[in-house]
């Protein structure tokens, strides 16, 4: 019978001994299920920072990040009212590694500056844990920036039928994304807590809120 669980692997942090927000990334597979755990903490009042909104906030039009993409790439990776191509972008880093390495050295750098002064921020308003997803976690190496790690998995099968129904993908282009993304095994043994979702959103809730209260210490 496959059940959800939730497993702990190191402890949660003293929350009434920290001066700032205690930072926990929430990092997974495509279709493992990370975005609703993330909207789920939300809902509970926990700030959730969500590093694709920071990327995007990074590169609106007229920002220096986007002036130095133009200056690296040309036109190439601009749509007709200078915005960046988000589409074009992901091609050519799958396509060309020093053209990846380039727009992440780019990238990068802006995306923490921003993402650790929202967290500054949250910590001036009283938040005692921020959550911040970053799907690529480990594939970046910036495990290192966040106090705890929180993975979320499902079966190889799971994701596929997930990704088919959200993105309209095929099988075949669900699975090369899946391939191109660090195996879960490798994740596990750097993770904190780990959420195995293989079951309905309703029982991914109830873990969520399991692990809520253990963080927060309420029975």
């Amino acid at each position: 019978m496959i059940i959800m669980s939730l497993e702990v692997r190191s402890t949660i942090p003293d929350l009434s001994e920290k001066t700032k927000p205690v930072t926990i990334a929430v990092t997974g597979n495509a279709g493992s299920g990370k975005t609703v755990v993330c909207g789920r903490f939300k809902a509970l009042g926990v700030p959730v920072i969500f590093s694709d909104a920071l990327a995007r906030e990074v590169v609106m039009p007229g920002s220096a990040v986007l002036s130095r993409i133009s200056e690296r790439f040309g036109d190439e990776l601009l749509t007709p009212d200078g915005s960046l191509d988000r589409s074009a972008m992901r091609r050519l880093m799958l396509q060309d590694d020093q053209a990846r390495r380039d727009l992440e050295a780019l990238l990068h750098p802006e995306i923490i500056s921003l993402m650790r002064a929202r967290i500054r921020q949250a910590g001036k308003e009283g938040a005692r844990v921020v959550m911040v997803e970053v799907p690529l976690l480990f594939e970046g190496n910036a495990a290192s920036f966040f106090d705890r790690v929180l993975l979320v998995t499902a079966d190889n099968a799971r994701q596929v039928t997930r990704l088919v129904a959200r993105d309209r993908v095929s099988d075949a282009d669900a699975h090369a994304l899946l391939g191109a993304q660090m195996p879960d095994d490798q994740k596990r043994e750097r993770s904190d807590f780990i959420i195995n979702n293989n079951g309905s959103i309703e029982e991914l809730i109830k873990t969520v809120d399991r692990l809520y209260q253990m963080i927060y210490q309420k029975n």
